[in-house]
């Protein structure tokens, strides 16, 4: 049994370890965490705690740990099975977080809808069409006005050959952002050139939007910054593979708002905020 003072102890642990997390002092808040599950090995929120640092910093082995003695305290927890799916397809362990996705959403049907998505890519890569299109359907229940979402749907549409499927897609995506990159327009073509609708192809075709040099610097730059994948390549097709180093630089030279820091000269000020923002000097 805990004495009264170890749990007063193993709270304030807890406290300054989330008030730290807030600074963005992620080290010390690991070790005061880490202080209270010496205190008490069963605190759900030092364990919370340590697993979302560990997702945020992508050490996913050590996320996992944590992940799996969340849900042996909590084994109804759904949604903590979904961030275990997430965490277990960073090591490529498909059938892992097939079974893990399909148990969140068996506990907890109301799930975000990055779950439903996540269980969609996961079964696509796995070669399960006709599955992954019914959680996309979900996702989009859910998330209707996402056109990546009505993308990824187009793509399996055309896996399948179905393509009123995949050019009805396409419109809704394009619909919802017009200025989608140039790429998207052209498969929404192609598909309706497959249904001898040469017409609206070409209607469509020029009706893309024509990006300024500089906007595709940008676009670039925000495409590599996404944090899903699938839609860095989604976008990235229609981007050019040469580009004027020069002319990169003075576009953002004179758009970016950026923090700009030598590391071999740091002032205090600037160690600050590098560790206001999370980051670590080593």
């Amino acid at each position: 049994m805990q004495k009264s003072g170890d749990i007063a102890t193993f709270k304030t642990y807890v406290d300054k370890g989330i008030q730290l997390k807030k600074e963005g002092k992620l080290a010390s808040a690991i070790e005061k965490f880490s202080k209270a599950l010496q205190l008490n090995p069963k605190c759900l929120s030092a364990l919370n705690q340590l697993m979302g640092i560990y997702e945020s910093k992508k050490e996913f082995d050590r996320a996992i740990t944590y992940l799996q003695q969340v849900i042996q305290l909590q084994p109804d927890n759904g949604l903590a099975y979904a961030r275990l799916a997430r965490a277990m397809m960073t090591q490529k362990n498909i059938q892992g977080a097939i079974t893990n996705y399909q148990k969140a959403i068996t506990l907890q049907p109301d799930q975000p809808a990055w779950v439903y998505d996540g269980l969609g890519d996961t079964l696509n890569q796995n070669g399960q069409i006709d599955e992954a299109l019914a959680h996309y359907k979900k996702v989009i229940e859910i998330k209707p006005d996402i056109p990546q979402f009505y993308i990824r749907l187009a793509k399996l549409y055309y896996k399948q050959g179905q393509f009123n499927s995949v050019i009805d897609s396409y419109q809704k995506a394009i619909k919802l952002k017009p200025d989608l990159p140039l790429q998207i327009y052209k498969s929404l073509a192609e598909a309706l050139e497959l249904q001898g609708r040469t017409d609206e192809a070409v209607k469509w075709l020029k009706s893309a939007p024509r990006v300024q040099e500089g906007e595709t610097y940008l676009q670039i730059w925000n495409a590599l910054n996404q944090t899903d994948l699938q839609i860095l390549e989604e976008e990235s097709s229609s981007y050019p593979t040469e580009i004027d180093r020069q002319a990169v630089e003075q576009y953002f030279t004179q758009t970016s708002k950026y923090k700009l820091l030598n590391l071999t000269s740091l002032s205090e000020e600037d160690k600050r905020f590098i560790e206001s923002v999370g980051l670590s000097l080593t």
